[in-house]
């Protein structure tokens, strides 16, 4: 955990650098989900009249990839550590920050909850659920200044279970995209 000296001055920017082509065995094989989901979602919508919602899909998780891949999430978190620790509220910033991942849940829910109430075909409902299941391990991640990791850092057979979660919503989305269905 960086402490006030390294965030004087802009000495933080030291601490981050992106993370392209410096993963693990693990980190490649999410990598890897990541494209097979984005090039499904690509396939579907061009042969799918529903191709604006697979367009978007794809969008979002390429957007995510690149997230992953120049480890732009860990700026953003140093940035704001760095923030609460010139802002003398890091030390309480535990409250801030059940608040903000409290919210993220409530609104993934909610979205969920809308997303599943609406009118259309089972398959993109569940894709729309797993990407925003995506999204909000990505924010709370963030949000939480990696206290998450604690909770979501338990060791899978190749990773940690943040990694084990997105690779199960990624495979959720690339099925839904593969195999067009009404309901399953």
């Amino acid at each position: 955990m960086p402490t006030i000296s390294y965030c004087t001055m802009g000495s933080w920017r030291t601490l981050w650098a992106p993370h392209l082509f410096q993963f693990s065995l693990a980190g490649w094989l999410l990598i890897a989900l990541y494209l097979t989901a984005i090039g499904a979602c690509v396939l579907r919508a061009r042969r799918d009249g529903a191709g604006r919602f697979w367009k978007g899909a794809g969008l979002l998780l390429a957007a995510l990839l690149f997230l992953r891949l120049f480890n732009l999430a860990e700026f953003a978190t140093l940035a704001a550590r760095c923030d609460a620790l010139s802002g003398a509220w890091y030390h309480d910033r535990r409250p801030v920050q059940f608040a903000a991942v409290s919210a993220l849940a409530l609104a993934s829910l909610a979205a969920a909850g809308v997303i599943f109430a609406r009118r259309g075909a089972f398959d993109r409902k569940i894709a729309a659920i797993a990407l925003a299941a995506l999204v909000f391990l990505f924010a709370a991640h963030s949000v939480s200044f990696h206290a998450l990791d604690s909770v979501m850092g338990g060791r899978l057979v190749m990773g940690h279970l943040n990694g084990g979660l997105q690779a199960g919503l990624l495979s959720v989305v690339t099925l839904a995209a593969a195999r067009p269905r009404k309901r399953y």
